[in-house]
Order: C-alpha cells, then sequence, then structure tokens
C-alpha cells in the first residue's frame, strides 16, 4: 500500500484537475493526461500507463454529466489518442529533455486531432464535409467553447506536467543511483 500511495494520490489529483475543468469555461479540458500516459512510458516504465487511464475512466463519466453530454462512440477516439501518445513516448523515450517536450507536443496535437477526428466521424452534429471536419478540429460545437481552447489548454497542462515530471526526475536521480544506494549502506 505504502508503494501504491503516490500513484493513488496522482490519480486522486487528476480526476479533480478533470472535474475541475469541466466545470469552468476558462479552463476546459486543463488535465495533463496524455503527458501522465507519455511520462509514464518515456520515464518509467509503461505498466504505469494504468494511472492515465485509471484517472480518465473515473471523471469521464462525471465531467461529460458536468459538461450535458452523453459519451458515446468518442470513447475509440479517446482510446486511439492514448495509444498514439504511448507510441510517441516509446520513440522519443532515452532522449533529451527538449526532444521530450517536443514530443510531448506531438502527443497532445495527436491526441487531439484523433479524438476531433472521431468526434467528427460519430456525432451527428458535424457535416460529414471537409467545413465539418473543420469546425471539429477547430470551431467545435455551438454551445461549447471553441476546440482550439481544448487544445490550448491541453497542452499548457501537458507541458507543465511534463516540465515538473522532468524536475522531479532530475531531483531524484542521485538518491536513486547505485552509488548513493551504496553510500547509503556504508
Amino acid at each position: 500500500m505504502k508503494t501504491a500511495l503516490p500513484a493513488i494520490l496522482l490519480c486522486v489529483l487528476l480526476i479533480a484537475f478533470r472535474i475541475m475543468g469541466a466545470m469552468t469555461e476558462t479552463f476546459p479540458n486543463a488535465q495533463p493526461l496524455a503527458a501522465l500516459c507519455f511520462c509514464a512510458v518515456a520515464f518509467v516504465q509503461a505498466r504505469w500507463i494504468w494511472i492515465a487511464f485509471a484517472a480518465w475512466i473515473i471523471s469521464y463519466p462525471i465531467a461529460s454529466i458536468v459538461q450535458g453530454y452523453t459519451p458515446g462512440l468518442d470513447l475509440l477516439g479517446v482510446f486511439l489518442g492514448f495509444a498514439a501518445v504511448a507510441g510517441l513516448a516509446w520513440i522519443f523515450r532515452k532522449r533529451s529533455s527538449l526532444v521530450l517536450f517536443g514530443g510531448v507536443v506531438l502527443g497532445s496535437l495527436a491526441f487531439y486531432f484523433l479524438t476531433n477526428t472521431v468526434a467528427w466521424m460519430t456525432t451527428a452534429s458535424y457535416a460529414k464535409t471537409f467545413e465539418g471536419f473543420f469546425q471539429a478540429q477547430w470551431n467545435g460545437l455551438p454551445g461549447y467553447p471553441p476546440a482550439w481552447v481544448f487544445l490550448r489548454n491541453a497542452l499548457g497542462a501537458d507541458l507543465l506536467f511534463t516540465g515538473l515530471f522532468l524536475l522531479a526526475n532530475r531531483a531524484a536521480a542521485p538518491a536513486l543511483s547505485p552509488k548513493s544506494a551504496n553510500q547509503a549502506t556504508v
């Protein structure tokens, strides 16, 4: 339980961010779930990707109810988005911090594009034309904030989370090195 506590706390914080983002029009989608997925694969081990999925699966129905829409086939877009982010993270793992930030930006863009493309394909409110596709990618549906606002907020949250993760990883590296472990036992 002691080793799972940080993961559970992180999951709770992500759920809170997701729900708070759904309750305000100022920062909708300000959640770093794509970055968490990216960092789990690129830095730690892919087995920790469950934190991103758990936070999303728990928060999605609540956020949907708060925002006033019913989940549907758009779930497929989210799973495709997470798969794309995990694939990019696998490609970008063990790279410099700057390259990792580039990977997170690509992951955020891929997640946004895939989820909005599936929304365009599965939502009757979007015309199945180039104009409808553009509306799904940029304007979104009437009555909701523009789609680009979701991209801006998700990208900002992803970059912030990745920066914090890099700082924490750098700060923890000396404590986790084999040399410091040997010194601690002496």
